[in-house]
């Protein structure tokens, strides 16, 4: 729910004087109802409703005994606000003593502010005279009402897959009271991906933005069109707004496989299967994502070879995958080059079993190459960094060392002064 207008209809049914050129049209209002309340003379209706929804006008008209009237047009509409609020039925011919009742919405904005408005119903014909009536409508709005103006989104067209994109979220308070802990959700459902920001206060009146949050792109996406859900939770988060914003992902379908396994049930989706690796330095990540197909629940597990001789490795966030009926995870198989690896071609693969069964076996494979001249120059530089530190510490013994000896001396110097003076 946005939240609520508490809309307060003061009934004072204003008719507009009918003249004999007005019966010409033979039409009469006999009823008008906002959200289903009915507005008659000396009474007062009070309708909640959610902010940003329409509301619904009701209009009933009867003809009299001897009208035929082509074209006839209901028009209702809300006078003296910024945005334009009106609905119009599309032309329909009317006949003798008949009851018509036409629906009508109007869209009341969120920044619609709290005074006095005009409802206007409107019914008229291109060949008759037009009839028109008047109700007052107040409109106030509830204690809190947050609002989603906008998301931004970086990068802002194409986001690559295994790669992150930042999102940021504009929130206005329509309400009447200040919203204190405000939680915001941004979400890529169909990639799993989730992050939460949270916004201390936001006084009314006020429009404030979130942090930039980080939405990780998994590497196993697909290119194509995704919806991000942005969610607001408010007042004690008993209250929810909703937006939703379309990016695009630019994935690596070439590189990324399907198999299944021999049940022909376990679906194993696998990112990119070659990559370059640093010997020495920082490694790779290979991320494998595995779907149960099965009616039951499967235990998975992952184990490397070909990789002991050259490389270290560990999955993450572990080897042992518990997967549910239909569900899906991700594990990351991460490789580092050893110092002494050869550097070329390592081929090596992932077994994946359910039990004691293979279920696939991954072949992958990783390019070696030799540490590169910006990881010597660092290793270099830390080492003169560790060597001037070493030299700083041994000064500043030595200037301690001078400082107690100045202390110590100008102690024995008083205190021959001192003997001096009492011998004298």
């Amino acid at each position: 729910m946005k939240g609520i207008l508490a809309f307060l209809v003061v009934a004072l049914l204003v008719v507009v004087s009918v003249s004999a050129e007005l019966d010409s049209l033979g039409i009469t209002v006999n009823d008008v109802k906002v959200d289903g309340d009915s507005i008659t003379a000396d009474q007062i209706i009070k309708t909640n409703l959610e902010r940003d929804v329409q509301l619904e006008v009701k209009v009933q008209v009867q003809t009299d005994g001897s009208t035929t009237v082509e074209d006839v047009e209901v028009i209702a509409m809300i006078t003296g606000a910024k945005d334009d609020i009106e609905d119009s039925t599309k032309p329909f011919n009317v006949v003798a003593n008949t009851v018509y009742t036409k629906t009508l919405k109007l869209s009341i904005p969120e920044r619609t502010t709290d005074r006095e408005y005009q409802l206007r119903v409107i019914v008229t014909s291109p060949n008759s005279d037009t009839l028109s009536y008047v109700y007052p409508l107040l409109i106030s709005p509830i204690d809190q009402s947050i609002v989603i103006k906008e998301a931004s989104f970086s990068p802002s067209n194409k986001v690559i897959a295994g790669r992150a994109m930042t999102a940021v979220a504009r929130l206005k308070n329509y309400g009447q009271e200040d919203s204190e802990d405000v939680k915001v959700v941004f979400s890529i459902p169909e990639l799993g991906v989730q992050e939460v920001d949270y916004i201390d206060e936001i006084e009314k009146d006020e429009t404030v933005s979130t942090e930039e949050v980080l939405l990780r792109i998994p590497a196993t996406a697909k290119t194509g069109e995704y919806t991000v859900k942005v969610e607001v939770f408010y007042d004690d988060y008993d209250e929810k707004t909703t937006a939703t914003y379309q990016i695009n992902v630019e994935g690596d379908d070439q590189a990324a496989q399907t198999v299944s396994g021999a049940s022909g049930k376990t679906i194993i989706t696998i990112g990119m299967q070659s990559q370059s690796v640093a010997k020495g330095e920082n490694g790779v990540v290979y991320p494998i994502s595995i779907t149960n197909g099965a009616t039951a629940s499967k235990t998975f597990t992952l184990t490397l070879s070909g990789v002991q001789d050259w490389a270290v490795t560990k999955v993450s966030p572990s080897n042992v995958v518990i997967l549910n009926s239909g569900e899906t995870k991700q594990v990351y198989v991460y490789v580092a080059a050893n110092e002494n690896s050869a550097v070329g071609e390592h081929v090596f693969s992932v077994d994946v079993k359910a039990g004691n069964d293979v279920v696939q076996q991954i072949p992958l494979k990783a390019d070696v190459m030799g540490s590169n001249a910006s990881s010597s120059a660092w290793k270099t530089l830390k080492n003169v960094l560790a060597t001037g530190v070493i030299l700083l510490v041994i000064l500043l013994i030595v200037l301690g060392v001078v400082i107690l000896y100045q202390r110590k001396f100008k102690t024995e110097s008083k205190e021959d002064e001192q003997i001096a003076q009492t011998y004298y």
